[in-house]
């Protein structure tokens, strides 16, 4: 199992080579990059690919942005209210769906279905931790959701800098606590379903 961490996005580029020796340091293997700062892309024995984040607040803004994306880029999606969060869920070129707190009372079965059509993953930026702490009752919501309808999930650390860079062991303790059983945290900070996304949209590179 190689570990991923999905999402960084330095502050600026000079930052990049001190979050990817961390990163490379405490074992990941696979580092999803800001599209921003890809091309600041130096030599490391850490795979990296891009990653392009996109948010929308309606449903006509989410198709835009959907209709201009690149094929060669993992897409985090940020849905801002229901349509966008209904118009990213069910479209295979929003890879990974980032769901604000406020839109809990529409995460049920018929929204888990919009899931499994676009085969979309739930995502989790860790760093929403280090401003908010009291998120992290999100995160066990948004794992027990995930549980109960068998939709893929993924848990990133979103680093501006190399001291936001979270220790995969951190990651498995935070998602445990949150109630996940270790064997499948283990899963979620792998490459799980992200593997099958990186095989056929980007190549990654070291």
């Amino acid at each position: 199992m190689y570990l991923v961490d999905a999402y960084v996005r330095p502050a600026k580029a000079d930052d990049l080579p001190a979050i990817i020796e961390l990163e490379k340091k405490i074992g990941y293997k696979i580092v999803g990059v800001d599209d921003r700062f890809f091309r600041h892309s130096f030599n490391t024995d850490v795979k990296i690919f891009p990653v392009r984040v996109i948010s929308a607040k309606s449903e006509d803004e989410a198709k835009s942005l959907l209709r201009n994306l690149s094929k060669n880029e993992v897409i985090i999606a940020q849905a801002k209210d229901v349509g966008a969060l209904r118009t990213f869920s069910k479209d295979r070129r929003a890879n990974i769906i980032e769901i604000p707190p406020r839109l809990s009372p529409y995460l049920d079965r018929n929204q888990a279905d919009l899931f499994s059509v676009g085969k979309s993953m739930i995502g989790f930026n860790a760093s929403n931790l280090i401003d908010e702490p009291r998120l992290f009752w999100w995160l066990s919501f948004l794992i027990s959701y995930a549980e109960r309808y068998a939709l893929h999930m993924v848990v990133y650390s979103g680093a501006r800098r190399f001291d936001e860079v979270i220790h995969p062991k951190v990651v498995l303790n935070m998602l445990i606590q949150a109630g996940v059983k270790k064997g499948r945290a283990l899963m979620i900070i792998g490459m799980s379903r992200l593997e099958e996304i990186l095989k056929k949209k980007v190549s990654t590179q070291t």
